[in-house]
């Protein structure tokens, strides 16, 4: 039940609050995520006239989101993540005492579909790299598709690549994951990246300035497929997917677990396990053994 203290808000209104709220402590990329997730929930109501503080109207909108746009369906996963934003605004109209009652505590969670991601192949990384040093208008491409092979980076921080965090006399950068901003650390600059970050002339604040105004805008991940369509690389691949191969390499390359955690941004270990790859060498051997029966018994004629 609405309480007095509702009086005079609206939904637009209680939004630009919680989000101001949240801009306190949360990330720039956070606070989009949300802004844009309850923008999409105010105007779902709005245009239908419903009323935002029952949990039907909560249903109502997951089963909008579960609709197909261009034969595509939102994974449950995903749906679950918007859901999640809603709740924590509505938990914080709760205890701020404008409604007395959380209207998505009934909703249910979709179950997330099952997902095979794998990290690229180096032969891959190769004709993305060939792809992109084609593109003059977007001369940052080589160096974002380097930072995530070789150091699991995600796209936002990618983009966001300091201009003065590179140590050219000791060869080396520092880098700070925004998603778990911490500490600083202090990796050296592959051969690969310093050749492709000396072909781009850097920003005052970013390296890839045109980059960041292109991540903002939500440009950026339909430019990678570009790449990769012409490419001619899987589909299914995203640049997240370089994030999977690098975890992969760095194991291969004898790299210690609290060592990768820290390079790639995690809180743990466990993350780990979610983006190696497997080996197919490995999985080969499972052909090495030698023959339980043989010769192989014959079926006999009646």
């Amino acid at each position: 039940m609405p309480n007095k203290n509702l009086k005079g808000k609206t939904l637009p209104s209680l939004i630009h609050e919680y989000i101001a709220w949240r801009k306190v402590t949360g990330s720039p990329n956070t606070i989009r995520a949300y802004q844009e997730t309850l923008e999409n929930f105010a105007h779902f109501c709005f245009d239908r006239k419903k009323d935002p503080i029952i949990s039907r109207t909560i249903n109502e909108w997951v089963a909008h989101l579960r609709v197909p746009v261009d034969g595509v369906r939102r994974k449950g996963g995903t749906v679950n993540v918007y859901v999640s934003r809603v709740h924590s605004f509505f938990e914080w109209t709760v205890q701020m005492g404008y409604i007395s009652k959380n209207p998505t505590k009934l909703i249910p969670k979709l179950p997330p579909e099952a997902s095979f991601v794998r990290g690229f192949k180096e032969e891959e990384v190769k004709k993305l790299l060939i792809e992109a040093g084609k593109d003059e208008n977007r001369p940052y491409w080589p160096s974002l598709i380097l930072l995530g092979h070789h150091y699991g980076m995600r796209i936002q921080d990618c983009c966001q690549f300091s201009a003065t965090c590179i140590d050219w006399d000791n060869m080396s950068f520092t880098f700070m994951p925004q998603k778990q901003s911490r500490q600083e650390i202090e990796l050296p600059l592959h051969d690969d990246l310093a050749n492709a970050l000396k072909a781009v002339y850097p920003g005052e604040e970013y390296y890839f300035p045109l980059a960041v105004e292109r991540y903002h805008s939500n440009t950026i991940a339909s430019e990678f497929r570009n790449i990769a369509n012409a490419a001619g690389v899987s589909k299914k691949l995203s640049f997240h997917c370089l994030r999977h191969g690098a975890a992969t390499n760095m194991i291969a390359a004898g790299i210690g677990l609290t060592t990768i955690v820290e390079i790639i941004g995690w809180t743990s270990t466990a993350m780990l396990q979610r983006y190696l790859d497997r080996d197919e060498k490995e999985i080969a051997k499972l052909k090495m053994s030698g023959s339980v029966v043989s010769p192989l018994p014959q079926c006999s004629s009646s």
